[in-house]
């Protein structure tokens, strides 16, 4: 009977000792708005990232341009950021006549310890440098889901 008792006391400290797993969640989101003028049009882009967890955390942060689907660069950076609280982030970018016609796509993506968020916006350009379409998307990752699951998504 002591050594159960004592089994018992030695698991209850353990579970006490051992700090609860917290989830990982980030949510990123992209926009933009064209602002039109002289001497150039000014392509205002903002993006939004909230940590949707339950406990704060560095969020790494990728960013990059592709043109016509090749990458011309990215930047990284780390940011961090108390649960619930979202960070956001404006900045106004000329479209100069000297940038090449063609469709360009930027993309954010967040990373908090295991999750995972992309928020993506794709702008086409014509040789007079107008914007002749401009979408928001959000790239579906690989999740592990049910058959049931996925269904749901497609109804």
């Amino acid at each position: 009977m002591n050594k159960l008792l004592i089994m018992f006391a030695i698991l209850a400290l353990v579970m006490w000792a051992v700090p609860a797993m917290a989830e990982d969640c980030v949510d990123v989101e992209l926009g933009a708005q064209l602002v039109t003028g002289d001497p150039y049009d000014i392509l205002s882009l903002y993006f939004m990232a909230v940590n949707c967890g339950s406990e704060p955390g560095l969020v790494n942060f990728t960013v990059t341009l592709e043109k016509d689907f090749m990458e011309i660069g990215s930047a990284e950076f780390t940011c961090y950021m108390p649960a619930g609280e979202p960070f956001e982030q404006e900045l106004e970018l000329p479209i100069p006549d000297c940038v090449p016609a063609g469709t360009y796509t930027l993309c954010v993506t967040a990373t908090l310890g295991e999750a995972t968020d992309t928020s993506c916006a794709s702008i086409t350009l014509d040789e007079a440098n107008n914007v002749t379409s401009f979408t928001l998307y959000d790239p579906v990752g690989t999740e592990d889901s049910s058959w049931g699951e996925i269904k749901e998504m497609y109804r």
